[in-house]
């Protein structure tokens, strides 16, 4: 009978798990289709149509040969993340799970869960599941740091309209704050490991050990990095100047590392909603950017996340299975 009671409280507890699971999903389908409801409302959008027949190709294609530049940087980062296994990998393939990821997060917008589900997929192949996803953490940890320098490094250069005296310094403190954090979390994982509840963190501190432990490998991983931060940006403002908006390479750096702050947030699904609202209220109240633009930019960015998910199916039909070098 004691048995039958534990399995019975074991059922319970899963199926509580489950329907708290289908309701944060719900309430983040809401907020999400709450947002877009809310932002595009006030929106024309035969107007909107027409001005986007105007917008730049040239801008546009530029910005997603960048994008094939960065998925080469991640490879370039994921290779040397992976250690000893990462030598033994053909380059090809682990770009085939870089874009897989890519088609993962359009066709289920996960966020970092579908980083996860790659590195997970590419450690079965390889045969070392903790080491793959370790070093997917370990690269999602320095993007964020790097994200926080750059977006630092442009606060003395940025426009007083973006940036109002009294949010200077505010986000100055945040930035460096998650800058210090991201350093400690690199330096002193045991330590953090004890305040931070994730599974996944924890797996992974052997593997960020073992890579700090390695300074060349390190150094190269932060460079990597902080390149793929500025070309992000750099994409971001291509984007904007297509469609006709003036904006500079600071400002755009600041208002993107913000964007992609708040996307950390779990309160939508893939940060639908919550990046259009974030660019409207930013750059449309703040640093004289009209709502359209700000809009057709979203876009672009779907754009570019259908270009990265279509060429995600095809390396993956096209690449073959041998991962071995």
């Amino acid at each position: 009978m004691h048995g039958k009671a534990i399995i019975i409280q074991f059922s319970i507890h899963q199926k509580n798990e489950l329907t708290l699971k289908h309701t944060l999903t719900a309430l983040k389908v809401i907020i999400s289709f709450g947002l877009i409801y809310f932002v595009t409302k006030k929106f024309d959008y035969h107007q909107v149509i027409d001005e986007l027949k105007n917008i730049s190709v040239f801008h546009v294609l530029s910005g997603l040969l960048i994008s094939l530049v960065i998925v080469l940087l991640q490879g370039l980062r994921w290779k040397i993340l992976l250690l000893k296994h990462g030598n033994s990998i053909t380059f090809p393939f682990l770009l085939k799970y870089i874009l897989y990821g890519y088609a993962l997060n359009l066709a289920v917008p996960l966020g970092v869960g579908a980083d996860i589900i790659k590195s997970y997929s590419l450690g079965k192949v390889i045969e070392a599941k903790s080491e793959s996803i370790g070093s997917i953490v370990f690269a999602k940890i320095l993007g964020l740091s790097m994200m926080m320098l750059l977006m630092w490094v442009s606060l003395p250069f940025s426009s007083r309209e973006l940036l109002p005296e009294s949010t200077y310094l505010p986000l100055s403190i945040i930035s460096l704050l998650v800058f210090l954090f991201c350093l400690i979390t690199i330096f002193k994982s045991n330590w953090v490991a004890k305040f931070i509840p994730f599974k996944v963190f924890k797996a992974s501190i052997h593997h960020i050990q073992a890579t700090v432990k390695q300074p060349k490998t390190l150094g190269l991983a932060l460079m990597y990095s902080f390149l793929i931060q500025i070309l992000i940006s750099i994409i971001q403002l291509l984007f904007y100047q297509g469609v006709g908006a003036e904006i500079s390479f600071w400002d755009n750096a600041i208002y993107f590392s913000v964007l992609s702050l708040l996307l950390y947030l779990p309160i939508s699904i893939g940060g639908v909603g919550l990046r259009e609202a974030t660019s409207i209220y930013i750059l449309g109240q703040l640093s004289g950017v009209s709502d359209s633009h700000c809009l057709q930019v979203s876009l672009l960015a779907y754009l570019l996340m259908v270009f990265q998910a279509f060429l995600g199916l095809l390396t993956y039909i096209l690449i073959p299975k041998e991962a071995r070098a």
